[in-house]
C-alpha cells in the first residue's frame, strides 16, 4: 500500500493460477492511524520481472468517528430532565455501532450506538451548581474507530437559602456592629441581589422599628443602637421576595453617666441606659481637705448640676463613681464661717422646676374658665331663642279651624309648637301638610270637625305632633317617636285624604 505518509507491504507470497481461474486474497488491516492518499498497488513478478501491475482508486485510511449531539434545551432549571440525543458514522459516512461513554459533572454514563444512534435521560440534581455544565460523549467500536464531542447547557441560580449574620450577639447601647445578609443559591453560593433588613422590638401594644433598609447580599452594615436604647432583645430581619430569616441581639444595660466641672459647678449626665442611682465621692484638696458623699439619682437622659462652695482657694476636685476616677481643679469660693465645702442643687434648676409647675396650673385654669364661659353664653342664647317662639303669635291661622282642632287636639298634646321636637336639638323629622278648603270651613263645619277628630286619631297612632297655621294642618313625625317617620307620614296622609273622600271634602296633603 503506497500512501503519502509512508508505503506498506501487505502480502507477499507466491502464488500458482491455472488458465481462466482466479484468487481471492483477503489481508488483516493492522493499521490504527490515519493516512492520506493511499493506492493498492498489485504486482505479478516472475523471474524478477513484472508481468502485470495494478494500482486501486485512491484512498484514505481513518479511525474517526464523526459524532453530532443535542439536548432538548439549553438553560435548565435544578432537577429538571436532561435528554441527550447523538449519531455517530465513520469518515466513510457508515453507521457506527460501539458504545457510548458520557461524562457530566465528574460522573460517567454509558449507553449503545444502535443503527449509528443513542438517546441517553438524566435528572439534574437540586444543588447542582449554577452556570456553564459541560457533558463530555466518547463513542467507539470493536474496529477502534473513535469520536469525541462536547455540548454545553446552562442551569439557572435559585434562590434557595437567606441568612443573616451580625458581627455580635450582645452590644452596648451606642455601640457599632455590623449585619450581613447572604442570599444563597441552590448550591450555596452567593447571589449579589438587594436584600431588605429591618431590626425591630415588639412592645405591648405596638412594634417600635429601628432600622429599615435594602442593602446588597452578603455585603455588610453597620448599626449602632442610640445611647437610651432600652435593654433587651432586639429583632434582626431580613426578607428577600417570600423567604425570611431571622436573629436576635440583646442591648445590654449600661450604667453609665457623664461628668463635667463647668467653674464652681460639677455637671452630671445620665449616658447609660438605665437609670443610675449610687452614691458618688467628692474630695477636696487645697485650702482645705473634704471628703462628700453625694447620693445621685439620674434618670436616662437625665441632666443634674451641683455648685461646688468652699472657702476662696484653688482646688483639685475629685469625682470617684465608683467606676472611674475624674480629677478637676477649680478656683472655688463663697463659703464664709465654720462651714468647710458643701455640694448643693443649683438654684437655677429649682426654679425652672417652679415657672414649669405654675404655668401648668395656669393653663388648666384658663382651659377651664373658657369652658365655663361658653357653656354659658350657650345656655344664655337657648333661653333667648325659647322666649321668642313662646311669645310668637300665629298669626293668620282660621279661627273657626284653629277652635275646632284645638278641642280635640289636646288629646295628644299636639298644639305645643315650644315642646321638644320643634325646639332644642336638631333631629331629622317628616313633615305632613294637609290644606283645608277655605269655603268649606266656613259651610261645612260638621265635616270639617268629623276631618279633624279623624286625623287626631290617625296623628295619635302614629306619634306626631301637630298644629294648625293658617288654612293648614301641619304634622311632624320624629325618628325618635317613629323609627320610620317617612312610612307615618305617608299613612297619615292617606288616612286624611281617604277621610276627605268620604265626606266629600276638598283637602289636599
Amino acid at each position: 500500500m503506497e500512501c503519502k505518509e509512508q508505503n506498506f507491504l501487505m502480502y507477499f507470497s507466491p502464488l500458482r493460477l491455472e488458465e481462466n481461474s482466479e484468487k481471492t486474497i483477503e489481508l488483516e488491516w493492522p493499521l490504527n492511524k490515519k493516512l492520506s492518499d493511499c493506492y493498492l498497488v498489485a504486482f505479478l513478478e516472475s523471474d524478477g520481472k513484472t508481468i502485470e501491475k495494478y494500482r486501486s482508486e485512491r484512498f484514505d485510511v481513518s479511525s474517526k468517528a464523526r459524532v453530532s449531539v443535542s439536548l432538548n434545551k439549553y438553560l435548565f432549571q435544578p432537577k429538571e430532565t436532561v435528554v441527550i440525543e447523538g449519531k455517530a458514522t465513520k469518515e466513510s459516512g457508515e453507521s457506527l455501532e460501539g458504545n457510548v461513554n458520557l461524562e457530566i459533572d465528574g460522573k460517567s454514563y454509558r449507553t449503545v450506538l444502535e443503527d449509528g444512534k443513542f438517546s441517553f435521560t438524566f435528572n439534574l440534581s437540586e444543588n447542582i451548581a449554577p452556570g456553564i455544565h459541560t457533558i463530555k460523549v466518547i463513542v467507539n467500536d470493536s474496529y477502534g474507530n473513535h469520536g469525541e464531542k462536547n455540548i454545553t447547557f446552562n442551569v439557572t441560580a435559585v434562590p434557595s437559602f437567606l441568612l443573616v449574620e451580625v458581627s455580635n450577639k450582645s452590644v452596648f447601647p451606642n455601640t457599632t456592629f455590623s449585619i450581613t445578609p447572604k442570599l444563597l443559591d441552590q448550591a450555596k453560593g452567593i447571589m449579589k441581589d438587594w436584600v431588605a433588613v429591618k431590626i425591630t422590638r415588639k412592645k405591648l401594644f405596638a412594634k417600635e422599628t429601628f432600622l429599615e433598609k435594602i442593602v446588597r447580599s452578603n455585603e455588610p452594615i453597620l448599626f449602632r443602637f442610640s445611647k437610651e436604647t432600652e435593654p433587651g432583645n432586639y429583632k434582626v430581619e431580613v426578607s428577600y421576595q417570600e423567604m425570611k430569616n431571622e436573629t436576635i441581639v440583646e442591648v445590654l444595660p449600661l450604667e453609665k453617666i457623664s461628668v463635667v466641672m463647668e467653674g464652681n459647678t460639677i455637671v452630671f449626665e445620665n449616658v447609660g441606659n438605665v437609670p443610675y442611682k449610687r452614691t458618688v465621692e467628692i474630695k477636696f484638696e487645697g485650702k482645705i481637705n473634704k471628703t462628700k458623699l453625694l447620693e445621685l439619682g439620674l434618670d436616662v437622659n437625665e441632666i443634674k448640676s451641683y455648685k461646688v462652695l468652699a472657702p476662696p482657694g484653688t482646688y483639685r476636685i475629685s469625682v470617684n463613681t465608683g467606676k472611674e476616677l475624674l480629677n478637676f481643679s477649680s478656683q472655688l469660693g463663697g463659703l464664709t464661717g465654720n462651714v468647710i465645702a458643701m455640694v448643693e442643687p443649683k438654684a437655677r434648676q429649682k426654679k425652672l422646676i417652679l415657672i414649669i409647675f405654675f404655668l401648668f396650673v395656669l393653663l388648666v385654669l384658663l382651659l377651664f374658665l373658657r369652658k365655663r364661659l361658653r357653656h354659658k353664653i350657650k345656655g344664655r342664647k337657648l333661653k333667648e331663642r325659647k322666649k321668642g317662639l313662646e311669645g310668637s303669635e300665629r298669626k293668620g291661622a282660621s279661627p273657626k279651624l284653629k277652635r275646632v282642632f284645638e278641642r280635640y287636639g289636646n288629646v295628644l298634646e299636639a298644639n305645643k309648637l315650644n315642646s321638644s321636637l320643634v325646639y332644642g336639638n336638631k333631629q331629622e323629622v317628616s313633615v305632613l301638610a294637609v290644606k283645608f278648603d277655605e269655603k268649606e270651613i266656613e259651610e261645612k263645619t260638621k265635616e270639617i270637625e268629623e276631618l279633624i277628630v279623624s286625623a287626631v286619631s290617625t296623628i295619635k297612632k302614629h306619634k306626631g305632633v301637630a298644629d294648625i297655621q293658617d288654612s293648614f294642618l301641619v304634622v311632624l313625625f320624629n325618628v325618635i317617636k317613629q323609627y320610620r317617620h317617612d312610612v307615618a307620614a305617608v299613612r297619615t296622609a292617606e288616612a286624611i285624604v281617604e277621610k276627605a273622600k268620604k265626606l266629600k271634602l276638598k283637602v289636599r296633603a
